[in-house]
């Protein structure tokens, strides 16, 4: 990976608008276009594509020829048949290849599906090359830019138990092996690491992405940190972690949740700004 001297990072689709954000719109769900120069990236694809395919016309940004997927979840892979519809499709997506497996979360007791709303026969049919790692290696995406592949699990950070997959037939507990992040790396900064949902963990995600590049200074942690439910003490390890990493810019979206995020700015003070759609992030 080519360490570059610039980063642009606009959130295209959160939970949240900015209110200087004229046109755009929000939904739960995430999705940001990285750009370097004239190259860009989208990273996730929102949950109906309806808020993601408005706000690139708002922002007059056009086709995006590669899209990597975070995890196979509704609220992250679900806008791509807006865009093939709206005549957006991507060429290429890099994704996990548990991503395309039946999803489910339990809620009251019951199982109800939170994997991709479609069928990935669209993507052949619109032409859309897929990359779906299946060892879990990370993945060039551009010269500087990779996915993190699967994330190694060791923090104070576990996968949440109401989760689950489909599997050779049966249901069983979702690992998250799919769940992943993209990095890449400022010159004399440091890394820049995005994450969708971080399952795996932010700290984790964030020590996988030192481990595979070799590079332990960490400048910006971007995207959703599933913090929403957390209880007092991880999120104070959270932050914890965060401040001895020496990470300069967080920026909590989507899943890490208005509590949580109001707490990492407690205690990493100027560092922690939360994003929203429409937030341009310059680094």
């Amino acid at each position: 990976m080519r360490a570059i001297d610039g980063l642009e990072i606009m959130i295209l689709c959160d939970n949240t608008v900015s209110p200087a954000a004229r046109g755009m719109l929000g939904e739960h769900g995430f999705s940001a276009l990285i750009r370097h120069g004239s190259e860009a990236v989208l990273f996730d694809t929102g949950q109906t594509g309806v808020p993601l395919v408005n706000n690139m016309k708002a922002l007059k940004i056009g086709r995006v020829e590669d899209v990597v997927l975070s995890h196979g979840h509704y609220d992250h892979s679900g806008g791509l048949p807006k865009m093939i519809e709206s005549g957006c499709a991507p060429s290429r997506i890099f994704t996990h290849g548990d991503a395309f497996l039946p999803r489910f979360k339990k809620v009251r007791g019951n199982l109800i599906r939170i994997g991709m709303p479609f069928d990935p026969k669209i993507l052949d049919a619109a032409g859309v090359s897929v990359s779906a790692s299946a060892s879990g290696s990370p993945q060039q995406v551009k010269e500087w830019l990779i996915t993190t592949g699967e994330i190694k699990r060791e923090s104070f950070e576990r996968p949440e138990t109401e989760f689950f997959i489909g599997r050779d037939g049966g249901i069983e507990k979702d690992t998250f092996r799919d769940d992943m992040g993209i990095v890449a790396a400022l010159e004399g900064k440091g890394l820049v690491v995005v994450t969708g949902c971080a399952h795996s963990g932010v700290i984790n995600t964030v020590s996988h992405a030192r481990e595979i590049t070799g590079i332990e200074e960490v400048f910006a942690v971007v995207g959703g940190f599933h913090l929403n439910d957390a209880g007092e003490e991880k999120l104070e390890m959270t932050a914890a972690a965060l401040r001895e990493i020496g990470v300069k810019k967080v920026v909590p979206c989507h899943c890490t949740g208005f509590a949580a995020a109001c707490h990492m700015r407690g205690r990493l003070g100027d560092a922690v700004d939360p994003g929203c759609t429409g937030k341009r992030i310059s680094l």
